[in-house]
Formats: C-alpha cells, structure tokens, sequence
C-alpha cells in the first residue's frame, strides 16, 4: 500500500467504534499509527491528527 492508502486507513480506522463500542474509534487510529509512523513520515502526522480528533470526540461525548 502507498503512503496516501495508509494515511486514508489512519482516519478510515476509527469506524472500528461498530465493532467494539466505546473505545474502537481510539484503537483503530492507534493501531495504524503504531504500526506506521516510522515508515511513512505522514502518516505519523495523520495518525496524530486522527487520535487526536477522536480522543476529543470520545471526551466530548
């Protein structure tokens, strides 16, 4: 996969919350990020970006 598909995944990942509720939306973004962040430089940005956003939206919520 490319660098975009990845950073795509990054945000995509967060629908996890179907699967297991509550907290799925975090761990779905964490998990790419994790696995990611070294060989993809935007990918860590992105990841960042997408944990931080649900991190907030679960918070908020």
């Amino acid at each position: 996969m490319t660098e975009k598909n990845w950073m795509t995944l990054c945000h995509l990942s967060a629908l996890a919350m179907f699967i297991i509720p509550g907290i799925g939306n975090i761990i779905g973004p964490l998990v790419v990020w994790l696995l990611k962040k070294d060989e993809f430089p935007a990918v860590d940005t992105e990841g960042k970006e997408a944990l931080n956003f649900q991190i907030t939206v679960t918070i908020a919520l």
